[in-house]
């Protein structure tokens, strides 16, 4: 449940983090990606091993999910001082909205497939994949999904255009 709510976030903060990026920004998302790691860790730290809070999978998913809102906060926070960007628009309930329709899905697959479809890794990932499909085909109902979208993923996905941008170039 708290990885269902993670991905909501992870989803609001994508339009930021396209938009930061796009205007020579990296180095403020590698700073932000640089917070969710370090307090992911220090959280799992914290939360999963026996001789701490003793959570396990539990204290993982929560340290995740704190990691993440953290960054979130934090690019909500510079998006807002560079650019204007209200905290709350039209954009984020849309992105939110399909999200949580993912969540939905992703909540609900295991008791109408059966809880036997999720017992191998690669089963999770073909869980994944529909979970993406399903997202993108949300977003695009909501017309949230653009061809720019599309083409700054699929140039950021090639590693050297993505170390360029990364540099700033």
């Amino acid at each position: 449940q708290a990885l269902a709510i993670w991905a909501v976030i992870v989803a609001m903060e994508q339009p930021m983090t396209s938009r930061l990026m796009g205007t020579g920004h990296a180095r403020m998302l590698v700073r932000s990606a640089g917070l969710n790691a370090g307090l992911n860790i220090l959280l799992n730290l914290l939360l999963v091993p026996q001789h701490a809070m003793g959570w396990g999978p539990t204290g993982a998913a929560v340290a995740t999910l704190a990691s993440t809102s953290a960054s979130y906060v934090y690019v909500r926070g510079q998006s807002r001082r560079l650019h204007g960007i209200r905290w709350v628009d039209g954009h984020q309930v849309r992105i939110a909205a399909a999200g949580a329709i993912l969540a939905g899905f992703w909540w609900s697959a295991p008791r109408w497939a059966g809880a036997h479809w999720f017992d191998r890794a690669w089963e999770l990932g073909l869980w994944g994949l529909a979970g993406l499909g399903v997202y993108l085909a949300v977003l695009a109902l909501v017309r949230e999904l653009h061809g720019k979208d599309l083409h700054f993923l699929q140039y950021v996905a090639h590693p050297r255009s993505l170390l360029a941008e990364l540099r700033g170039r």
